[in-house]
């Protein structure tokens, strides 16, 4: 059997989950109850590793979602070799205006009769 991905549900959903696939989620102080509405925000076993039934599968769990504060986790994929000027350069400089004897006569300027 395959442990499944609990990571960003609530305990509750995990819990039933674990019920449905014949696996035991308990938290990570050993309990199975806790508020049903706290997120899990990572497991043991690992989603996708093959146990055997009635495997205890550990979630450590937080009453925010994931991704709200707490723990923070680089975002792949991470910039390149030149960093984040490779990404968005840094634009050159504007080149000075032009002195105001080098501008053409304005056409709607007043005229001199």
């Amino acid at each position: 059997m395959t442990v499944p991905h609990l990571i960003g549900m609530r305990l509750g959903e995990a819990q039933w989950l674990g019920v449905e696939m014949s696996l035991v989620v308990l938290r990570a102080d050993g309990s199975p109850a806790g508020d049903e509405n706290d997120w899990v925000v990572d497991q043991t076993p690992s989603s996708g590793r093959s146990v055997a039934r009635s495997t205890v599968v550990t979630v450590f769990t937080r009453n925010s979602p994931p991704g709200e504060g707490g723990v923070r986790e680089p975002r792949r994929p991470l910039p390149g070799p030149g960093g984040v000027q490779q990404e968005a350069p840094i634009p050159s400089p504007t080149p000075p205006l032009p002195e105001t004897g080098d501008l053409p006569p304005d056409p709607l300027a007043p005229q001199a009769l």
